[in-house]
């Protein structure tokens, strides 16, 4: 059985910093061959809806790839996100600290659709 480690979700501010602000998220899968994308625009604060403001287990061992959001063309924050079959989740790191937020299943399921 893998250990179940439960961190927390975002600080608040942070998160609505993300989720309002943000005005670019790249996307970079690591496989099945490194592809990414670019949101923009209204596009990215729809795709900020795919983040949930709760934790979840980190029990993947695997990256599926990462997001990093942007403001004004400047990094924000970064994220690896991990695509399970029950649960898919950002893993953030700030300031040394490990931060999980859960990803909606709309937003699993589009990811998971880019990935191939």
């Amino acid at each position: 059985m893998c250990a179940q480690v439960k961190a927390t979700a975002l600080p608040a501010k942070i998160f609505v910093t993300l989720r309002d602000s943000t005005t670019q998220a790249d996307v970079v899968y690591y496989s099945p061959a490194t592809t990414s994308l670019s949101i923009e625009g209204r596009n990215v604060h729809l795709f900020n809806l795919f983040l949930e403001n709760k934790t979840a287990l980190d029990t993947i061992k695997k990256a599926d790839g990462f997001v990093m959001w942007l403001i004004d063309g400047r990094e924000f924050i970064k994220a690896n996100f991990y695509l399970g079959v029950k649960e898919s989740y950002f893993k953030f790191q700030k300031d040394s600290l490990v931060f999980i937020n859960k990803i909606t299943e709309q937003g699993a399921a589009t990811l998971k659709q880019q990935k191939h």
